[in-house]
């Protein structure tokens, strides 16, 4: 599920609906589910949640150096990246449960919410100073933050 919200955030064509309904609701709540999952696999990593540290470590250390995703602790995807980030995601976090509930529970509800949750992420960080951080490399990404 993740992998195509991913890899599809930048043409925005999810059906998600948004309390608003309007056009511009829509593109901001697909691109909030694309996102979620890169802002909590960073929390998990922060936190090494089910291993996410030294699996993420592990997994982008064998990649070229233009594919990688993980940097000192920090994802920064990159249009060449984030296919592979989202291989590890799905192989590796996406079912992996905290708290009850599975990362992609955790995302989806976090998209949902405009809010990272507490229980995985904590309170020290925002869900927008996240996203700037995740896809800082990223132009085409970094021209609308969809966390407020």
């Amino acid at each position: 599920m993740a992998a195509g919200l991913l890899l599809g955030i930048a043409a925005c064509s999810s059906g998600s609906t948004s309390s608003t309904g309007s056009g511009t609701g829509q593109s901001t709540a697909s691109a909030r589910n694309a996102a979620a999952p890169a802002l909590l696999a960073q929390c998990a990593i922060n936190a090494d949640l089910a291993g996410a540290a030294g699996s993420a470590a592990k997994a982008s250390d064998q990649l070229p150096t233009s594919q990688q995703w993980l940097h000192s602790g920090k994802i920064q995807l990159t249009a060449a990246s984030a296919g592979q980030f989202t291989g590890w995601y799905e192989g590796h976090l996406a079912a992996a449960t905290v708290h009850g509930k599975s990362f992609d529970q955790w995302a989806q509800a976090a998209a949902s919410s405009d809010k990272l949750p507490t229980a995985v992420c904590g309170t020290s960080t925002t869900a927008s100073a996240l996203y700037a951080q995740v896809y800082a490399h990223y132009p085409k990404m970094m021209k609308s933050n969809p966390w407020s």
